[in-house]
């Protein structure tokens, strides 16, 4: 008996008036979601208390039964461990940073003007960094930035030394701190805010100056980029400035999901922080194709066969495709990803799955097109197969969950359910 637990980021959704009142989860023709929805039974979940707003990180940890109130550590530091930017080093601080645009006489700050930089341009300006920006009045403090997407990166300073902490507020406008999570700010002054520490430790002190410098320095060194004077020639904005958020701080020991749930786990994603979450509760990581929206038919369609095949009890699946329409204000967008999941991927699970199997279906977080940012609004959750229970609703959607008669009222709550209730009878 298999779990097959796949997470749609940022699928769930507000109605949307372009849609006539519905939300795009009901809009998308999804059979084979209906499928397991008329073998299971659905509910709505938190997936973090309070109406607190999940990045994909905190909620993925609450999807896989770990408090993230208690385990967190911030997304910075799940990413560099992730990629292993912190070198091994005692003391290491991450940070997640944008290259965005800033108006250097009005001092404006444009956030997402760096998406449309090329791949080419992204890797250019990221070496010019590495190689320009100086820490000489910090001599024993190394650092290390990787950039992917179009505009997206990890940066880390790190120490044998001297003790560095993410406990240090951002300098992305757009997100507040709040202890180790990040949440968006609905009103904020669009400008790049100055890096202050959040606690009396002079580790955060430190943290937060060196911070500020290679802020500072990276202004320079971008503003002089032949990138950004040919970007400057062809009319469009430069990307002459760096943002930062989501300090961490040194990871909890977290227990191993085996020891948890006696069952072994395999991680799909194409993200470091779920592959840093793999490492941290034991389990086998397998990178998937990283595309922007993982809209490639044949990935889809390869992905689902390799879950088919692991030998791993919980086959552990996040599928980023629906999230960045919702980013784009786009549900248009968001329809034709849910669509092309359910047809290319889950299509295979519901046809090869064995009877017994259960498959778990949900998402990290909302992601509402009509605000661009993640929500901290409970989203549908659906549970099929296996002894589950089947109550009378009929589609994979918010509405529909509202309705079911699951009992499971919170991400962390899931797997003890299945696990605990219809696996070990």
């Amino acid at each position: 008996m298999k779990i097959f637990y796949i997470v749609l980021d940022g699928a769930a959704d507000w109605k949307i008036k372009e849609l006539d009142g519905k939300t795009p989860l009901q809009v998308a023709n999804t059979p084979f979601l209906e499928d397991l929805v008329m073998n299971g039974e659905q509910s709505e979940i938190e997936i973090l208390p309070n109406k607190m707003v999940p990045e994909t990180d905190s909620g993925l940890m609450s999807l896989l039964g770990y408090d993230p109130l208690k385990y967190y550590c911030g997304r910075g530091t799940l990413e560099a461990l992730g990629l292993n930017l912190h070198k091994n080093s005692r003391f290491y601080a991450g940070f997640r940073i944008n290259f965005a645009s800033i108006n250097q006489r009005e001092g404006i700050l444009d956030r997402r003007t760096s998406r449309d930089l090329s791949k080419d341009d992204l890797f250019f300006l990221t070496q010019e960094i590495k190689e320009k920006v100086s820490l000489i009045d910090y001599p024993d403090i190394g650092f290390d930035l990787i950039s992917f997407g179009n505009h997206r990166g990890i940066l880390c300073f790190f120490s044998n030394t001297t003790k560095l902490s993410g406990n240090v507020s951002n300098t992305d406008p757009c997100f507040q701190k709040k202890g180790y999570f990040s949440e968006p700010s609905p009103f904020y002054d669009n400008k790049i805010q100055k890096c202050v520490p959040l606690d009396t430790e002079n580790a955060s002190a430190i943290t937060a100056e060196i911070l500020n410098e290679f802020t500072k320095q990276c202004s320079i060194i971008l503003k002089d980029s032949v990138v950004n004077k040919r970007r400057i020639n062809q009319g469009k904005e430069p990307a002459n400035c760096i943002i930062a958020r989501d300090g961490g701080r040194t990871p909890f020991k977290m227990p191993s999901f085996y020891k948890r749930y006696h069952k072994t786990i395999a991680i799909y994603g194409g993200l470091p922080c779920e592959k840093a979450l793999a490492k941290l509760i034991g389990g086998k990581f397998f990178y998937s194709k990283a595309l922007e929206l993982q809209l490639d038919r044949q990935y889809l369609s390869e992905l689902s066969k390799d879950l088919l095949k692991g030998r791993e009890d919980v086959k552990f699946c996040h599928l980023k495709g629906p999230d960045e329409p919702g980013h784009e204000h786009d549900p248009i967008g968001k329809i034709k990803a849910i669509e092309l999941i359910d047809h290319y991927f889950l299509g295979n699970i519901v046809h090869e799955k064995n009877a017994d199997d259960i498959v778990i279906v949900t998402c990290d977080h909302m992601t509402p097109c009509e605000l661009g940012l993640h929500s901290g609004d409970k989203v549908p959750l659906l549970i099929s197969g296996g002894k589950m229970q089947v109550d009378n609703t009929t589609h994979f959607d918010e509405y529909n969950a509202s309705k079911g008669k699951c009992k499971v009222q919170s991400g962390t709550d899931i797997l003890d359910y299945v696990i605990g209730r219809y696996l070990n009878e």
